[in-house]
Order: structure tokens, then sequence, then C-alpha cells
């Protein structure tokens, strides 16, 4: 399928490291991701839902990209992806890497936060006790291969999980 025609379906993937446009403002950024939108009312409602959840960024909405910090950017990189107002699945890649603790506690945080507002979120992250405390299934991936699937409370005393990340 093509990767337009799954968009349209409400699949949004914000890509490890963002890939945010540098020598865009944050508006323009945001305003990228809502142009499958239908109407301008409709992203404009969208971009209230995003500056509600990264208050940030609509400090600095006309500020160049450019000049974020790395949290910053990945605030970014998942507003644009919410931008999307049909958006049924976001899709996060390493959202936490290379951040500093307390960017990466607002982050998820925002997850936690669209979690319950009922959106379907899967994350790859390599850090699974971060991923843990905000997920309701976990899949534990060796060799590009599926070794372990459960809910996060039953992981601690799976040997699979020991042997994969502690190599015992």
């Amino acid at each position: 399928t093509a990767p337009e025609r799954i968009a349209q379906k409400g699949v949004v993937h914000v890509p490890q490291g963002d890939l945010v446009y540098k020598n865009m403002t944050i508006l323009e950024n945001l305003l990228v991701g809502g142009y499958a939108n239908r109407s301008e009312a409709r992203s404009q409602e969208q971009l209230g839902k995003i500056y509600d959840l990264f208050p940030k960024l609509k400090e600095r909405s006309g500020q160049m990209a450019s000049s974020l910090s790395g949290g910053e950017r990945r605030m970014l990189g998942i507003g644009r992806g919410l931008m999307m107002a049909k958006c049924r699945i976001l899709m996060l890649d390493e959202p936490s890497l290379g951040l500093a603790p307390v960017v990466i506690d607002q982050i998820y945080a925002s997850i936690d936060e669209l979690r319950g507002a009922g959106m379907t979120i899967i994350v790859v992250e390599e850090n699974i006790a971060r991923v843990a405390g905000h997920a309701d299934k976990l899949h534990l991936m060796d060799g590009g291969k599926f070794v372990w699937s459960g809910r996060p409370e039953e992981m601690s005393d799976n040997k699979t999980i020991i042997d994969t990340y502690l190599g015992a």
C-alpha cells in the first residue's frame, strides 16, 4: 500500500530524530502536518490540541525549527504527526533517544495523555523499562524476531527477557 493511502487511513509515523524542516517556523512545520486535512478549520482545531499538549510550541510558534533543542524538536515532530485530523494510530520511533531525563518525562506524559484520550500508540523503544510503565502490552524483539509478548507486569520474572537483555 502506498504511504499516502496508509496516512489517509489514519496511521501516522513520527520517525526517529523527527526530521523537522529546520528552515521553517514551528507553525509552518505543524501546518505541513495538517496538509491532508480537508478544511482550514479542522487544521486550526488540531493546532489548538497540539498547543494544549505542548505549550512550548505555542510560545515559540514563530521561531525557526533550527533553533529548537532536541526535546523541542521531538515535540514538534510528534505535533506535526498529530496535525492530521484523522490520526487513529500514532507510531513513534525512539521518542526518548538522546534526550535529557526531564524531557523524556515530558514526552511520555504527552504519550499518556494521548493514550488517555483513546489514541492507539505504538512505540519502538530500546529502553524497555522506560516504556513499560506507559504500555498496555509489550513485544520484545531480538534479531528481528518477536521473542516475547505480554503485559508489563509479566516481564519482571520472565527468563526470555532476562536472557535477551542481560545475555544470561
